[in-house]
């Protein structure tokens, strides 16, 4: 019996003590926390240069648009997926490429990008399978244009053959609420596959 008390007693103050944990969390998460991480993550992504751990963080995200491309070619080139979602995709990785502008080269043929997705949606073309996607340059400022430049390298499963996607870094305007930005985002603008 004494145990149980000691037993409930304990859980009590746990549970108490569970609670005003979560009060100061909530009235420190709701006051001074996010100003903080929102006035950093503006700087990041609105600075004129930015720094070696920014850099890093669209490197991952330039590797992550990668994926996509191959993973929306290979839901257009899926004749077994519907048209209307095929060509739903097909409209997501147009938009992948810096204003639906870019080229990607296949068997030694180089495409615009707009003729390469109708090429895939009809067939005439076939992706590779891809084993590995690493970055193979990394970002650097243009001195010529106000982006940054950068490479990612395809591995095939098939054979020893590489690839390149060369992405690019660009300031674009982006909608926060009711606010517009000029914030970094990545794009893809070459491939050679």
């Amino acid at each position: 019996m004494k145990n149980n008390v000691y037993g409930l007693i304990l859980m009590m103050f746990i549970y108490g003590c569970a609670i005003t944990s979560k009060e100061v969390e909530s009235e420190y998460s709701q006051s001074e926390f996010p100003s903080e991480s929102e006035a950093a993550l503006i700087k990041d992504f609105e600075a004129d240069l930015l720094d070696k751990e920014s850099i890093d963080v669209f490197e991952k995200r330039a590797v992550e648009k990668v994926k996509e491309f191959f993973e929306y070619a290979s839901i257009i080139q899926d004749t077994t997926i519907n048209l209307d979602l095929r060509k739903k995709a097909l409209e997501q990785c147009r938009h992948l490429f810096y204003e639906d502008i870019g080229t990607v080269g296949v068997n030694n043929k180089k495409y615009e990008i707009h003729e390469f997705l109708d090429n895939l949606l009809t067939n005439k073309i076939y992706l590779p399978s891809i084993s590995d996607i690493l970055i193979s340059k990394r970002y650097h400022k243009s001195s010529k244009e106000d982006l940054y430049s950068g490479e990612v390298s395809l591995s095939y499963r098939q054979d020893d053959e590489n690839g390149k996607v060369i992405t690019i870094l660009v300031k674009s305007n982006k909608v926060f609420g009711e606010e517009i930005r000029e914030v970094w985002e990545v794009y893809l603008k070459e491939a050679s596959l």
